[in-house]
């Protein structure tokens, strides 16, 4: 299966998130906290839903199927808010809190309690898993698209995927007729590799990319990338001929990058409920805090996007 594939590489394209096919099966996409076991509560007493985060997992060690495991309930901790004069009641309001203890020990009770009441499922859920991935190609090949840039150059760009990786790897090859791309059951003679998001990666719990553009004499990459899944992304620029990183980083962009004349980038920037509303512009070498806002929609009903025109201009 060809993951989201040549049009990522078109001037000005997103990439989306990148699905993986490897490793085992969590039952029903239980929420896993990342902090998992890690939940602590030094020098004090353990809150109430550690208490009972122990218990549940208690109960599911010794689960016995004939018996009813009782949900674990959150607490109603009123809080208010006054809304354009109107006055609002929100019990739970306190579970927005994503990294207090109590609220990522009630989730880990959740998911213990979930998972006890579909354990006799645990095999449907690994076969149908199983399956699903069996019929997956993992080493696979986009379709190719070609690009020509100034100064007569042309490529040949895609993605493919390796079995066992999590991750594409982004790619080019030099186009000697544009009536014929690459072959993708042969080995790729002349492939230059882009990106290697399994690389980019690394060790990170999460991974996304939001940006992949070629400027338009094909010599630099920008790309952005997302490590913690808040869809604020780090943009950086490659220079594809000798391999390294531009010191331009810009941080806490939307998704998406464009690029200009080789020489400037447009990109988004999101408000606090993750709408893009202004558009800014980069020009290569300079401070990223001094880039031009170009665009501004203060219509909270309105998303901006900036993407370039057929003839780049």
């Amino acid at each position: 299966m060809a993951l989201p594939g040549p049009s990522l590489l078109n001037r000005g394209s997103i990439a989306g998130r990148i699905p993986r096919f490897t490793g085992e099966a969590d039952a029903f996409g239980t929420f896993r906290s990342p902090l998992n076991d890690k939940v602590s509560c030094t020098g004090r007493k353990p809150p109430g839903y550690l208490r009972l985060l122990r218990r549940t997992l208690a109960a599911v060690a010794a689960a016995d199927t004939s018996t009813e495991l009782a949900p674990p309930m959150a607490d109603r901790r009123i809080r208010r808010r006054l809304h354009h004069g109107d006055m609002f009641e929100d019990p739970y309001e306190w579970l927005r809190s994503k990294d207090d203890p109590e609220v990522l020990a009630y989730l880990e009770a959740e998911n213990s309690y979930t998972e006890a009441l579909t354990a006799d499922l645990k095999n449907l859920s690994d076969s149908m898993f199983n399956e699903i991935k069996n019929r997956t190609k993992e080493t696979d090949l986009s379709v190719p698209t070609y690009t020509s840039h100034p100064g007569g150059s042309a490529y040949w760009y895609y993605d493919r995927t390796i079995e066992g990786s999590e991750y594409p790897i982004y790619c080019r090859v030099i186009a000697r007729d544009p009536r014929t791309p690459p072959d993708p059951e042969n080995q790729i003679v002349g492939e230059e590799v882009l990106l290697d998001c399994n690389v980019e990666a690394g060790d990170s719990e999460f991974f996304s990319v939001g940006a992949m553009t070629v400027s338009l004499d094909g010599r630099l990459l920008a790309y952005s990338t997302d490590r913690t899944g808040d869809e604020r992304f780090l943009l950086k620029i490659k220079n594809l001929e000798t391999g390294e990183l531009l010191p331009d980083e810009i941080r806490d962009i939307g998704y998406g990058a464009t690029w200009a004349q080789s020489s400037h980038l447009f990109y988004t920037r999101v408000d606090e409920a993750w709408r893009p509303y202004a558009v800014f512009r980069h020009r290569l070498g300079t401070d990223p805090g001094e880039d031009t806002e170009v665009l501004h929609e203060r219509d909270e009903r309105f998303w901006v996007g900036v993407d370039g025109s057929r003839d780049d201009r």
